[in-house]
Formats: structure tokens, C-alpha cells, sequence
């Protein structure tokens, strides 16, 4: 539709699940618009709970001068990429006294800063870009104001008013912004202003409070962020963020591991860079006391305009989510150019210029590579989408069942649940809607890097409904999949021990001979039984002829004291295990600890349905094979007759609203109740059928089910394949 396009200037991730949005928008429905000020951003809950409304207006204003095309929203990122280093300039400028030199320094560190790329590229990073323009635009109103309130003519009540306006627009672009009345309470202090500004910052604390309280009334939180199992995931992992060393060193170190490896001469020079700073800083650190009110002031904004995005997000090695670092670089790069004016010794004054000129050469060769990535996503994101349209159009009576699909390429963010394949698959990027012809296996809903193979066993086993198709990642190209289903339950095959070899020093890893095909019914059973742990471990494994992925190897937890002779990984419901061609070797590496208790651990290969019952949604929407709708009523059929395990009960769980099973252990399936279940149901028998009814999920949302087997009252065996309701 929209014609020939260069590769960078093409939508990516949630990109597409704006864009139906935004045409329904622009072609007589605009009052959807006005819905994002009083409800969740795109009205979505399941994913996210943002209230963003602003953002939305701007991507509409884009898409309605653009016609849709992906050129003009790129072009808005870049302007407001250039305004904020403008912005950034003048704020400098203020803050030394129109030292011209130091204020080019900030902005020009700011511009080229590498940890902007996901900013800029990534079209849904509007929200950063964004809240910047106006939280920057409003300190510099407030600081020209400030600077005329002795005349006390309108000009400074004007700025005053501006100062106002940007918190209020900021706010409505992106929750970050909350932070901003401290911030300008924090620059009145530190200019000696405070109590003559009093007024002003009351009244920029009730605009907070305000905006919290019809924030909470739009979206029903006061907290708000990513939900589910994803805000499940991101609270528990907010220590790591905070305080261990990857998300803030990437902040200071911020090169894509996939372009910049670890020996890369760059990081080197970045590290001595750093150090030279460092070490300026600490030899005039008593000269700093002239300006040590604005240096402490700029420290203050740094960190207090991180934390709540950080609380949020984090920046990995390959430098996805560095978008969260974008407003908080704009003060750490004043910082930095603010020494300039120091008073520093000669030798020091060269050094501290040499080592700013030699991060600004770093950070801008950093800068294109980083953007390497984004030009990749989006040549393979636009062939990927015709690969779709043409697989659909080869037959309209069935669908097209996928699975392996990049969650990102290099960093770079491309699929992370159903939502975003749909959105790619409606107008306005297809002619027609075509979304519900194709239906990928890798989101369950929760995108892991695992998929349901009980639900792939079905699609395969059902030719005349289904079409099932492998991304093979190399290629960049759907391979179809026709991959064996045993029709037999086969013996277990004792794997060998082959060979040994030290890693590291601190872990081992032993290689074992499978003797077996990929098989779509595969379970590990690792023997552990003289195994006496003393604290929390993990075992991983891998197979050398696995494509490459985004996910590290799988592993199993195993914790301290752990009383089981045999513990399960249910391998087939990994997609590097379905993906490989062949499997010959499988590749065991273990704490070295661990090694020395027992050389060689037994491993045997045996069917996932002897430790794991079925579940099978019967009235299960065709769009979505073990997915379904409930309206009235729905029936649940389980099956535990192919187990060899000797179990009392199976016990039917349905998870919390938005929450998937594997968030808790980071496994396709487990042997552990649920601590908080919606839904728990004692079947005795060992197949039958269970009636769902709506009043069982009284909330609109979606739901997991699965089905444990339990033994004396505990849990035997691994727990079912999940099926996943949807309530409107």
C-alpha cells in the first residue's frame, strides 16, 4: 500500500498495533482520540497500563499528514531528536552564563549519545521523545523566568505560565514525567530562588496530584506499567536493575554486544575515557565548590529522571530499552560540559578536553552501529510481512499456523505477543484483514522462547485446516515443517556419556550421545538422585546444531536440598529443540561443584505425555487452535491415560487475570500449584470433561488453564499444556 520503502523507514513491534488504530482514526472514527484521555492506552490492559494520550494525538497527526507512511513518523523523530538538543543547548547556556562552548559541548554529547538509537529508530519511543521536548521546554521557561523575576514584567509571569503548560503536556506523554516538579523545586533551591518561587511550585505539585488522580481514575491504578506477568516480572527483577552492574553500566558503556564484542578495541578506549574523566574530576573536586549548588542540582535531575523509568524497564547488552536513559542523558551531558568551566590545572584542563572529544568520536561511532541494528529489523520485519501475505494467499481455506518468529534482531525490537503479528496482517498495511488466517505459536501469551507442542502435535495432525511453516532465522525465510509425531510411545533411551571439557572455572560440561531423531514429544529426565545441593543451582543445556536465537540455552532450576530421584525438562516445547534439523549431541554444563559430587549424571530421552496430562479447549477458536472464547459456556477436555505415573488426583488451575504459568519458574511447564489461583477444580478421574462457565471469570481479560497430576497431595509429574481463555 504504501509502495517502495527504505528499510529503516518501516514499522516494527508495537508499531503495528497502532496502526489499524490510527486508521479507523483518520477515516471517521477520531473520537478514539479522546479515549485515551480517560482509559488505558489503546484501551489494552492485558500487556500494559499506560495513560499516554498526548503521544497518541502526535502519531495521529503523522499518520493524517502522512497518508500512513512510515517516512513522515521517522521524520517527527528526528526534529524532535533535534529540538531537544537545542533544548539541551539553551538550558547549558543558562546554566553557565552563556558560555557558548559549554552549551555546544552538552547538546552535541546529548545528540550523538548511542544509548538515543532504539529512541529515534523505534517509532512507539514517540512517549521518550516526547515527554523530553516538553520536560526540557519547561525547565527552560522556568529558567528565563526566574532569570526576569526581579523586573516582575509579564514576560516572566508568561514563562512562568509555559513552565506550567510543559509539565501538564509532559505528563500526558509519559508518566516519567512525574519527577519534573521536584526537579524545578530542586533548581529553584540550588539558584537560591526557592521561597520566591513558592508559589509557582505549589501550584506544579497540585497539577501532580491532579494528574495521579485522574491518571488512577482512567486507568484504575495509581501504579500503572506493564501488567501481568510482565509487571510481575519486571517488580521482581527491579533489584537487578537497580543496583547490579548491567542495566547502569550499559548506561555508561553503551555498545551493542552484537556489533562491539568484548574485546572490542572501542570499549577499551571507553573505559580509559571514563577513567580520564573520573580522574579530572577528582583532582579539581575542590575547585567545584563555585558551582557545586548547579552541579549538585544536575546530579539530582540525573538520577530522579532515571528511577521511575527505570523502575519500569532495563538496558540490556544489546542495548534494548535504552530508551529509558534518553531524558535523564540530557542533564549527565550538562554535567559533563559544566566542568569545562572549571578552573583546572593546565595538564588537567587538556586531559579533561582530550578525554570529552575523545567520548564524543566513541559515542558517535557507537551511535551508527547501534543503528545497524534497527536498518536490520526492519529489512527482515518488511520481507517477513510479504513472506506472510503470500504464505495466506496460497490457499484461503486454511491457515497458517508459524512459529520461531525474532522477538528482536540484534537489540532491535520485532515481535513480543499475538497483538503485533495481528496488527501487521490489518489495513492499513494489508489491502484486507488478514489476521485472522495466521496464527503464531510463539506467544503463550507471555513470549518466551518456548511454545506449546501438544498445540503444534495438533496443527500438524490436522493438514486440511492447517499449514505449519518454521522462520528459519539464516534464511530470513518460512521453511514449511513437517516434522514426525511418534505414533507410538517409544522405550526410554539412556543417553551416553561422551565426552568432558572445562568452560570456566567454575562450571563443566558433559556431552551426551541421543541416539534419537527431534521428536515433538520429548521430555529430559536427569537423574539427581545422590546429588546434595547446599544452594540454589541450575542446570543448562544446549545441542551444537541449533540455529542461533534469542534465548540462551534452557536450563532447570534445582533448589538446595531438593529430596526427587529424577527431575523433568520438557525439551520439546523449546523452539531451538523443534527448530534444529538433526539432534545428535545434547550438551550438559553444570556447576563444577556439582561435577565433582557426580561425574556423570544419568540423562534419558522419553515421551513429554508419560509425566504430562492434555488439555484440549473442545469449542477452541479456530484463529487461535488451543485458544478460546468464552461467552456462555465452554468445554474442557483432559486426558491423562498415557501417563506411566502413578497419580491420586489431577487437580484443574486457572492462573490470574493476565498472568502465564511460566512467568513463576521460567519454564513451558512445571510440577508447582499456583500460590495464587482464580481457579482450581479436584478432577478424580483420569480423562473426562469439565464445563467452563462465564461466571467463573467475572472479569473481562484473558486467563490460563491447565491440569496438575497430584499424588498423596502433591504434585507428580509436570503439569498439562496450557489453554488460554479470552473474556471479553
Amino acid at each position: 500500500m504504501f509502495g517502495r520503502r527504505l528499510s529503516l523507514l518501516i514499522f516494527l513491534s508495537d508499531d503495528f498495533l497502532h496502526l489499524n488504530y490510527l486508521d479507523r482514526v483518520c477515516h471517521g472514527e477520531p473520537w478514539l482520540l479522546l479515549d485515551n484521555f480517560k482509559n488505558t492506552w489503546l484501551g489494552d490492559r492485558s500487556f500494559f497500563n499506560f495513560f499516554r494520550p498526548l503521544v497518541e494525538v502526535s502519531l495521529a497527526f503523522d499518520y493524517l499528514t502522512g497518508k500512513g507512511s512510515p517516512i513522515t513518523f521517522h521524520i517527527t523523530a528526528v526534529l524532535l531528536h533535534f529540538s531537544n538538543s537545542l533544548l539541551v543547548y539553551f538550558i547549558a547556556a543558562h546554566l553557565t552564563k552563556t558560555k557558548s562552548l559549554t552549551a555546544l559541548t552538552a547538546a552535541s554529547l546529548f545528540a550523538v549519545a548511542p544509548n538515543h538509537c532504539e529512541t529515534v529508530a523505534w517509532i512507539l519511543s514517540r512517549s521518550d521523545l516526547l515527554v523530553t521536548f516538553f520536560y526540557l521546554a519547561s525547565i527552560l521557561a522556568f529558567l528565563i523566568a526566574d532569570s526576569r523575576s526581579e523586573t516582575k514584567d509579564r514576560l516572566s509571569s508568561a514563562f512562568s505560565l509555559l513552565s506550567c503548560l510543559g509539565l501538564v503536556f509532559s505528563l500526558l506523554c509519559k508518566e516519567a514525567a512525574i519527577s519534573l516538579p521536584f526537579v524545578l523545586l530542586a533548581l529553584s533551591l540550588s539558584r537560591g530562588t526557592a521561597s520566591k518561587n513558592a508559589r509557582f511550585h505549589s501550584g506544579n505539585f497540585f497539577i501532580a496530584l491532579l494528574y495521579l488522580a485522574w491518571r488512577s481514575f482512567s486507568i484504575g491504578s495509581l501504579y500503572g506499567g506493564y501488567s501481568g506477568s510482565l509487571g510481575e516480572l519486571l517488580s521482581s527483577s527491579l533489584g537487578t536493575r537497580w543496583f547490579e552492574s548491567e542495566a547502569l553500566f550499559q548506561v555508561f558503556h553503551p555498545f551493542n554486544l552484537a556489533y562491539f564484542d568484548k574485546s572490542h578495541l572501542i570499549r577499551l578506549v571507553s573505559r580509559i575515557t571514563w577513567f580520564a574523566l573520573g580522574l579530572c574530576v577528582l583532582i579539581n573536586i575542590r575547585r567545584l565548590e563555585e558551582k557545586q549548588a548547579t552541579f549538585l542540582f544536575l546530579l539530582f535531575w540525573t538520577v530522579f529522571s532515571l528511577l521511575p523509568s527505570l523502575q519500569i524497564l532495563g538496558v540490556n547488552a544489546y542495548m534494548a530499552g535504552s530508551r529509558i536513559v534518553y531524558l535523564s542523558a540530557a542533564p549527565f551531558m550538562i554535567f559533563l560540559a559544566l566542568l569545562l568551566e572549571t578552573k583546572q590545572l593546565r595538564v588537567s584542563s587538556a586531559l579533561y578536553k582530550t578525554a570529552l572529544l575523545s567520548l564524543f568520536v566513541t559515542m558517535t561511532w557507537a551511535a551508527k552501529m547501534n543503528n545497524q541494528a534497527w536498518l536490520e529489523a526492519g529489512r527482515t520485519i518488511e520481507k517477513l510481512q510479504r513472506d506472510l501475505v503470500s504464505l495466506v494467499e496460497i490457499d484461503r481455506n486454511t491457515k497458517v499456523v508459524v512459529f520461531d518468529l525474532p522477538q528482536n534482531i540484534k537489540g532491535a525490537h520485532c515481535f513480543a505477543y499475538q497483538g503485533i503479528l495481528q496488527g501487521m496482517l490489518k489495513p492499513p498495511v494489508t489491502a484486507n484483514d488478514l489476521s485472522r488466517q495466521v496464527i503464531a505459536l510463539d506467544f503463550q501469551p507471555l513470549f518466551d522462547g518456548f511454545i506449546d507442542a501438544y498445540t503444534l502435535q495438533e496443527a500438524l495432525q490436522h493438514k486440511e485446516k492447517y499449514r505449519v511453516y518454521r522462520y528459519d532465522r539464516r534464511s530470513e525465510k518460512f521453511i514449511s515443517y513437517e516434522k514426525p509425531i511418534s505414533k507410538k510411545e517409544y522405550s526410554t533411551i539412556e543417553a551416553s556419556f561422551k565426552a568432558s571439557k572445562a568452560e570456566e572455572a567454575s562450571f563443566i560440561s558433559l556431552y551426551y550421545d541421543l541416539k534419537a531423531a527431534c521428536d515433538l514429544n520429548s521430555l529430559l529426565g536427569i537423574g539427581v538422585k545422590d546429588l546434595k545441593l547446599k544452594k540454589k543451582t541450575s542446570l543448562y543445556f544446549a545441542w551444537p546444531d541449533d540455529p542461533d536465537h534469542d534465548y540462551s540455552a534452557p536450563f532447570l532450576p534445582i533448589k538446595a536440598n531438593e529430596k526427587k530421584d529424577l527431575l523433568y525438562m520438557p525439551i520439546s516445547d523449546y523452539r531451538n529443540w523443534l527448530a534444529s534439523e538433526k539432534l545428535s549431541l545434547l550438551r550438559m554444563t553444570m556447576p563444577k561443584e556439582l561435577y565433582e559430587v557426580r561425574a556423570e549424571p544419568t540423562i534419558a530421552l522419553q515421551p513429554l505425555s508419560a509425566v504430562s496430562p492434555r488439555l484440549v479447549a473442545e469449542e477452541a477458536d479456530n484463529a487461535h487452535l488451543n485458544r478460546v472464547e468464552l461467552r456462555q459456556e465452554i468445554a474442557l477436555n483432559w486426558d491423562a491415560t498415557a501417563m506411566n505415573l502413578d497419580c491420586d488426583e489431577l487437580w484443574l488451575e486457572g492462573g490470574e487475570k493476565y498472568v502465564a504459568f511460566n512467568h513463576y519458574t521460567r519454564l513451558s511447564r512445571d510440577d508447582k500449584p499456583l500460590k495464587k489461583a482464580h481457579l482450581k477444580v479436584r478432577l478424580k478421574a483420569k480423562k473426562g470433561r469439565y464445563i467452563l462457565k462465564a461466571v467463573d471469570f467475572p472479569e473481562s481479560g484473558w486467563y490460563q488453564l491447565r491440569v496438575l497430576p497430584i499424588k498423596d497431595g502433591k504434585p507428580c509429574g509436570l503439569a498439562s499444556n496450557t489453554v488460554i481463555v479470552f473474556k471479553d
